[in-house]
């Protein structure tokens, strides 16, 4: 990740964090920059989270120096989202990891419409060593296939969720009974 500072990718990286068995998952989170603010979300358990302290918003490129982690820790999966962390795919695959994700999320406001061409030059390479893309939406799906070159049969499509037991719908609950018209409504907590 670039960071654990608020934001959207951000926080869906945390509430997959918090459901992961541990039993059955070792995790670490490698920020490119530092933490960040989110990092406190996280439940307590065993996830490592390692800061490189790179420049936030200057071209940094530190393949070796993500290899040589990824190798330290040899990870049978490596995960990346989004531009900001596409270095990460070529570490992984210099590091000899057996599979690597990349979620394609949202956009940079560096490149809203996803049109910059040396962007998607690297992304095509990328591309060659990606097992599987996750996406959120299906623009995501078309713009992967035109933009980039990546066959459909490597794009599993992960709609964003909704803890249910944390955001569930309003009850109606009548406030009096003369005047249908005077209601509240209330979450039952």
């Amino acid at each position: 990740m670039h960071s654990l500072q608020v934001g959207g990718l951000e926080n869906g990286l945390v509430n997959l964090l918090n459901r992961l068995d541990p039993e059955q998952f070792n995790q670490t989170v490698c920020c490119l920059t530092s933490a960040g603010t989110f990092a406190t979300r996280i439940e307590p358990r065993e996830v490592s989270i390692i800061e490189l302290h790179q420049s936030p918003g200057k071209f940094r490129f530190p393949v070796m120096s993500l290899a040589k982690i990824i190798r330290r820790l040899s990870p049978d999966i490596v995960h990346t989202r989004g531009w900001p962390t596409v270095d990460a795919v070529f570490a992984g695959a210099l590091a000899g990891v057996p599979h690597i994700i990349h979620g394609e999320h949202g956009r940079e406001h560096s490149d809203v419409d996803g049109n910059n061409w040396k962007r998607n030059q690297i992304r095509r390479l990328v591309g060659h060593l990606v097992d599987r893309y996750v996406i959120v939406c299906d623009f995501f799906r078309s713009w992967l296939n035109k933009t980039c070159k990546v066959r459909n049969e490597r794009i599993v499509y992960i709609p964003n969720g909704v803890d249910a037991k944390k955001f569930h719908p309003l009850e109606l609950v009548s406030v009096g009974e003369s005047d249908p018209k005077e209601a509240e409504y209330s979450t039952n907590d």
